[in-house]
């Protein structure tokens, strides 16, 4: 019977230690804390007054590896200053004592440590400290296009316009693989006729042009960071045409139809870090083809079509992947 009750005894025993493993996350520490760690840096570096005039204005942001033992595997540092100086700080980081590693579910985990380094004339050094392992992408981002096109004209207009080129602007919020986007387009043409202009027009004005418009997109990610972007929008146009008096321009305009086929190459991917947030930040180098239906004036009616190449910026929030 004794040994029955120490067999349960011992089992109870058990079933207590397991249920008290600890669970939580805890960030990879230094073993002389964040203070320890700005003085460690600065030591082997060594940072130079000159260094420090420099980082007045201007902050590094250092990113470590930390593998499950603690050791640093790997540093990144970036930041408004000389290449030089952000060599020398990585091989610094390289040289520091090993961290206390960071936990998960009871155990040691490969982590990544971030904190910046800046100086100001009152007070000698302020960080702060970002661990990014246990984030993930969010799905929301908002993006930003800037870039120019070439391009002809069909229907009624060619017998005024020929040749066109411009540039493009676009400002939108991307949710998932959605793109919803405001554009604006901007351009001049090479005259090959003349406009038919009513009697109150003073004189001709210049031969530029707008469109502007709300657009769809719709994502294809492919595997290696790219993505295919197919688009559609409406909006109208404008044609700057003639003065009716010196400060007031007679215009062409109508409804305009849009779509777009652009292939977006990821050329750039990484973390920013400030106080308050840490972002994903992609650059894309976006190549398009766009055709615009016009529908207004018969003169200014006919097919806009042009090829462009645009930079596009997307900006993500991060959030703690238990979200």
């Amino acid at each position: 019977m004794k040994k029955v009750f120490s067999i349960l005894i011992s089992l109870f025993s058990i079933l207590s230690t397991d249920a008290q493993i600890d669970t939580s996350y805890y960030m990879p520490k230094y073993p002389t804390g964040q203070d320890g760690l700005i003085r460690d840096i600065e030591a082997f570096t060594p940072i130079s007054q000159e260094d420090k005039d420099t980082l007045i204005h201007h902050t590094i942001e250092l990113t470590l590896l930390i593998l499950e033992t603690g050791k640093i595997q790997d540093a990144y540092a970036k930041g408004n200053v000389s290449k030089a100086l952000l060599d020398r700080v990585e091989n610094a980081a390289m040289r520091l004592h090993d961290f206390i590693p960071a936990r998960s579910q009871g155990g040691n985990v490969q982590s990544s440590f971030s904190t910046s380094i800046s100086y100001n004339r009152y007070f000698p050094t302020s960080y702060y400290v970002r661990d990014t392992s246990q984030l993930r992408q969010s799905n929301l981002a908002w993006s930003m296009d800037i870039g120019g096109y070439v391009g002809g004209f069909g229907g009624n207009i060619s017998e005024v316009y020929g040749t066109n080129g411009g540039a493009f602007f676009g400002l939108g919020m991307l949710v998932d693989r959605n793109l919803f986007n405001l554009d604006f387009g901007m351009g001049g043409a090479t005259k090959q006729g003349e406009f038919i202009l009513p009697p109150q027009v003073m004189r001709e004005s210049n031969n530029v042009h707008f469109y502007y418009g709300f657009s769809y997109s719709r994502l294809l990610t492919l595997r290696n960071g790219n993505s295919l972007r197919l688009k559609l929008g409406i909006g109208g146009y404008s044609i700057n045409a003639g003065f009716i008096a010196e400060s007031e321009v007679f215009r062409f305009s109508g409804l305009d139809l849009y779509s777009e086929l652009a292939y977006a190459f990821n050329f750039s991917s990484y973390l920013t870090n400030s106080y308050y947030s840490i972002r994903k930040v992609k650059h894309y180098c976006t190549p398009f083809i766009q055709c615009h239906s016009w529908r207004g004036d018969e003169q200014s009616e006919g097919v806009l079509y042009n090829v462009g190449i645009r930079y596009s910026f997307e900006s993500y929030a991060m959030q703690p992947k238990w979200k």
